[in-house]
């Protein structure tokens, strides 16, 4: 709801399978989200780009790790 403006009724229908979101609701929720990215480009049998998606997501997750061992050890202090 938060990420494409709609009602509390469209999320809720758009989970319980009643219905899909619109084109717009769905491209702003395939930027907000890679599991929605994932399984559109699945659904659009683009599996060579999901590889492309899981890349990112586990570099993001490598350099979130990476700032937090500097704040451990004080890297991250300027010297």
């Amino acid at each position: 709801m938060k990420w494409t403006g709609a009602s509390d009724r469209t999320a809720k229908n758009w989970l319980n399978g009643s219905c899909g979101p619109s084109g717009d609701h769905l491209v702003t929720l395939a930027k907000e989200s890679d599991s929605v990215l994932a399984a559109l480009l699945g659904l659009a049998g683009r599996h060579g780009h999901i590889a492309g998606v899981e890349v990112l997501t586990v570099r993001d997750h490598l350099w979130k790790t990476v700032q937090c061992l500097d704040q451990m050890l004080g890297l991250d202090q300027p010297q």
